[in-house]
């Protein structure tokens, strides 16, 4: 097989970098220019991740970088699908897991498409955008867990994605308990909306390492005699 300038495989690991990127450095600008408060957004929940992309020079290299972050994320979602599908021919589970993962792909870009635009409209279809990605994101993640357990032998790779979907759950649980315990929870909410986007980010380098460790690989064929 021969080499290609761009190997598909490491989508995982371009998307990892565009997504924390682009949440970092707005935040960072949108700190600079005064538009959100300096903290440690991930434990003190002083701000969320729209609103340090919201405003200001932040929005374009926001809006810039995480479009296609997400448009790769729906290829990332294609790609597991066919390597499901070498692993075991169980059609069932790959297309749900397969169709989750784009359904959240789609509604991210729908979310970003919309950030920043005013009215009641825009700001449910960013409010929708961002709940279906996280849900159906993380279902789909659980589930591809799951079948990594079923199909491969069990290893660190799988132990962390085991982990990380736990932790995530775990996170939901508190948020829901906190909001009957405490009187304010805002910063319980941002807080773990950056928690958790860290994490759905990261677990697909993860599968990235199982496509490495299983021999995976991605062909280009073309007929040289069309005309």
């Amino acid at each position: 097989m021969k080499k290609t300038l761009l190997d598909m495989r490491h989508v995982p690991v371009f998307m990892w970098v565009m997504y924390w990127g682009s949440a970092t450095a707005g935040y960072l600008i949108s700190v600079s220019e005064g538009i959100v408060p300096h903290c440690f957004p991930h434990i003190q929940g002083c701000t969320t991740i729209s609103q340090s992309g919201r405003e200001g020079l932040s929005f374009f290299i926001f809006k810039a970088v995480m479009i296609p972050a997400a448009s790769l994320t729906a290829i990332y979602w294609v790609l597991t699908h066919h390597w499901l599908r070498s692993l075991e021919r169980d059609t069932r589970s790959t297309i749900a897991i397969t169709t989750l993962g784009l359904i959240g792909s789609i509604f991210l870009v729908v979310y970003l498409t919309f950030l920043g635009s005013e009215g009641e409209v825009y700001r449910a279809l960013r409010r929708y955008g961002t709940i279906i990605f996280f849900v159906f994101t993380f279902i789909a993640e659980c589930m591809l867990t799951y079948q990594c357990r079923r199909r491969l032998r069990l290893n660190w790779i799988i132990v962390v994605k085991i982990v990380l979907c736990s932790l995530v759950l775990l996170e939901l649980l508190v948020h829901g308990v906190a909001k009957f315990i405490l009187e304010e929870t805002r910063w319980l909410e941002n807080s773990t909306e950056w928690r958790s986007a860290s994490v759905l980010t990261l677990y697909p380098v993860l599968t990235w390492l199982l496509w490495l460790r299983t021999g995976f690989e991605i062909r280009y064929s073309s007929k040289s005699n069309v005309g």
